[in-house]
């Protein structure tokens, strides 16, 4: 359907389409990424001042996930996997609600890691499958760089944040090695989100 009433629309239109799907997902993925640096902030300085942390974290991701998942709902055709993108976010929402951990005093168990990287892992998913059945997509590339970023990435922290979390949980030293994982991943794919959002729009300036 959505296809067929755009083919009714004028060409002037259909040519600011691809633009303007561009800047509400590049609106979406840098929201989500500004809530994420704010709520680590906040983290970080509670625990600063030896305050429980975990209902910050919590709050954090239902603010900024809708904004992620947004980005991939932007560009998904299929409606079933559109759909399936509100019943990942249900799965986290109910999580953190069963779990009361939206109160002041909880602890996220380390396992809770774990599960936030399985459910981004599997919207990425989901939207890889869409995109390359349709590989004619409107900045196919562009999706394809960031969809990409958000596999590795979310495997990779899947693998790592529970052993750091594991041993806070212990009120142990994190190893500096695991630390030092943990932090270089997160900064590289912060990095590599950055240099795909400049690649494609100096490439949107050229054009």
């Amino acid at each position: 359907m959505l296809h067929k009433s755009e083919e009714k629309l004028p060409v002037s239109w259909k040519k600011t389409l691809p633009l303007k799907h561009f800047q509400i997902g590049i609106s979406f993925l840098l929201t989500h990424l500004l809530i994420i640096l704010v709520s680590e902030l906040i983290t970080n300085y509670l625990a600063f001042q030896g305050i429980y942390n975990s209902f910050v974290l919590s709050i954090g991701l239902t603010l900024c996930t809708p904004f992620l998942l947004g980005f991939l709902f932007n560009y998904t055709q299929t409606n079933w996997k559109k759909y399936s993108y509100v019943f990942l976010y249900a799965i986290l929402i109910g999580y953190f609600i069963i779990g009361g951990y939206y109160h002041p005093d909880c602890n996220l168990p380390y396992s809770s890691a774990l599960l936030f990287s399985c459910v981004y892992f599997l919207a990425a998913l989901i939207h890889l499958t869409d995109l390359l059945v349709n590989p004619k997509s409107e900045h196919f590339r562009f999706q394809l760089s960031v969809n990409i970023s958000l596999l590795i990435y979310n495997i990779l922290n899947g693998i790592m944040t529970p052993f750091h979390w594991a041993y806070m949980d212990q009120y142990l030293p994190s190893p500096e090695l695991i630390a030092d994982i943990n932090y270089y991943i997160t900064i590289s794919y912060y990095f590599a989100l950055d240099l795909i959002f400049i690649h494609e729009i100096r490439k949107l300036r050229k054009s």
